[in-house]
């Protein structure tokens, strides 16, 4: 995952090329093609989809360990879910690396949050104060009536801007 990721602080290069830092988004089969969790151990596993040779066993045994080692780092707090993924929306979940001080973890969540839109707290819990929704030109009924939160002590993130 942090091989996937940016650190934080992010630099100015980093910062316009839209970088978000210590996240994770990729998927699980991205990540067991990555680790080489796909390959197949004979030719009788191999069939082609999308004209890709492709182990679909094998593919669905390691995104079914990655998942079950993801619960256990988030169960440890070292990663957190900011955005649970929907395979029917073809959407990968969200990870943030919780590889810094707690203080520093929070300030980087907030940025995430901010910058991906990430109102509330989809995957569970809550931090902080109440975050400030997007001056973004919607009514209030048009945008999800989500709780959202803010790291900071002030309750204020204006400084994420």
């Amino acid at each position: 995952m942090a091989s996937d990721s940016f650190d934080w602080p992010l630099d100015e290069a980093a910062k316009n090329s839209g970088a978000l830092p210590r996240i994770y988004k990729r998927g699980w089969l991205a990540m067991a093609r990555k680790l080489g969790m796909t390959f197949p151990d004979s030719l009788d596993e191999i069939e082609v989809i999308d004209d890709e040779p492709r182990a679909p066993k094998k593919e669905l045994k390691a995104m079914q360990r990655l998942s079950l080692t993801a619960k256990k780092l988030e169960a440890a707090g070292l990663i957190k879910c900011l955005r649970k993924g929907s395979p029917q929306k073809r959407n990968n979940a969200i990870w943030l690396l919780t590889i810094g001080t707690p203080d520093e973890n929070r300030e980087v969540e907030a940025y995430v949050r901010q910058r991906l839109h990430i109102w509330g707290e989809p995957c569970g819990g809550t931090v902080g104060a109440p975050m400030p929704q997007p001056d973004d030109g919607l009514v209030s009924h048009a945008r999800p009536s989500v709780p959202t939160f803010c790291p900071h002590l002030s309750g204020n993130c204006s400084d994420l801007q």
